[in-house]
């Protein structure tokens, strides 16, 4: 339990250097255009980044249901 919350906190903070980042690369950028980039960018980071995170800390057992439930999840 202590290992996914870890993991969960892992993967808050690096959204939210995503976000910052991606706010100071895009400061010249219209604002309606950095509002979509960043919330698309700041999603597909946080998805790779929580899947890793996850698939490094889980043991082997709980990895192969997540990655299960994972593509179950997709082709619903």
């Amino acid at each position: 339990m202590l290992r996914i919350l870890f993991t969960l906190f892992l993967a808050a903070i690096l959204l939210l250097t995503a976000s910052v980042a991606i706010i100071s690369i895009w400061d010249i950028v219209p604002i309606s255009w950095l509002m979509i980039g960043q919330i698309t960018i700041s999603v597909i980071l946080a998805c790779i980044a929580s899947t890793l995170l996850v698939l490094i800390f889980l043991p082997y057992g709980q990895k192969t249901t997540y990655i299960k439930g994972c593509i179950a999840h997709k082709k619903a």
